[in-house]
């Protein structure tokens, strides 16, 4: 999963790279003065450089949202397949019957509106780890957004409504 993840990535910036340079060659040519016998043939240039960066910009937003879904797949596929033995957040650790469906029900993320955030860790029976950030939504209470951080880039994974994490609110409150 992470050679595919660094494969789309990888895509997806030397597309944009390329689709910027064309864009910018197909302005700077269209900035200059051409003499009317080869006007149209250099206009039919512009047009062609034009099309091919909207089309590899295209092909690098196509990537760097796979990139995206393919990580937000894996971190559900892997809560659903694997045993949820505790959850460590801010020093805070949480059991199993803790959180007991708090990671099942996700909603769509409207972005990140920072008020807190912690650090932590959700541990599975596989002895496998995933690193996770969780943010308090700063204009309702209760909400979380949920973001994977077990690649090198990190994404929203979606947002939760629970009051378990109220605890932790209030530790980080009283602590500052």
């Amino acid at each position: 999963m992470n050679i595919l993840i660094q494969i789309l990535s990888s895509v997806g910036f030397i597309t944009a790279i390329i689709g910027v340079i064309y864009l910018l060659i197909s302005i700077g040519k269209k900035m200059l003065y051409y003499p009317a016998i080869v006007q149209q043939e250099i206009l039919k240039k512009i047009s062609k450089n034009f099309q091919i960066a909207g089309i590899l910009i295209a092909i690098s937003t196509i990537c760097f949202l796979g990139r995206k879904q393919i990580i937000k797949f894996d971190f559900y596929y892997t809560l659903k397949h694997n045993k949820m033995i505790n959850t460590e957040i801010d020093g805070i650790f949480f059991s199993e019957n803790d959180l007991n469906g708090v990671f099942n029900n996700f909603e769509g993320t409207e972005g990140r509106n920072r008020c807190e955030h912690f650090r932590g860790f959700i541990n599975l029976e596989n002895n496998e780890t995933i690193p996770i950030e969780i943010i308090r939504h700063c204009y309702e209470k209760n909400r979380y957004i949920i973001i994977s951080k077990k690649y090198y880039m990190d994404a929203d994974i979606g947002d939760i409504v629970t009051d378990k994490f109220d605890y932790i609110q209030k530790e980080t409150i009283n602590s500052q």
